[in-house]
């Protein structure tokens, strides 16, 4: 019921990771074209950047650790557009499964 509740309040936030569905199958095309239009609201401090994370969820889940998302959501969120890009470009410019940067 705790959880129904929270799932209601705080959509798109879930405590059970495995719930998420894997974005393995996200088109690189799209995950780079996301992340650089990310790169640009947070460069620019655009609070833009809360909506691109919130539209493109599945494709930042592809590229970040579990771990790492759930910061990276916590500092766009918060605002913390520095932190968050930060974050963006340590991940983005390592090689993903693919062997390949975003």
């Amino acid at each position: 019921m705790i959880e129904q509740i929270k799932s209601a309040l705080c959509p798109g936030q879930t405590a059970d990771a495995t719930a998420i569905p894997p974005a393995a199958q996200a088109d690189p095309e799209q995950i780079k074209t996301v992340t650089l239009l990310m790169r640009k609201h947070l460069g620019e401090f655009d609070a833009a950047a809360c909506d691109c994370l919130e539209n493109n969820r599945d494709m930042f889940r592809a590229i970040f650790a579990t771990a790492d998302f759930a910061q990276f959501e916590k500092h766009v969120q918060n605002f913390a557009f520095a932190e968050a890009l930060s974050l963006l470009e340590k991940t983005a410019s390592a090689p993903n499964a693919s062997g390949q940067a975003v």
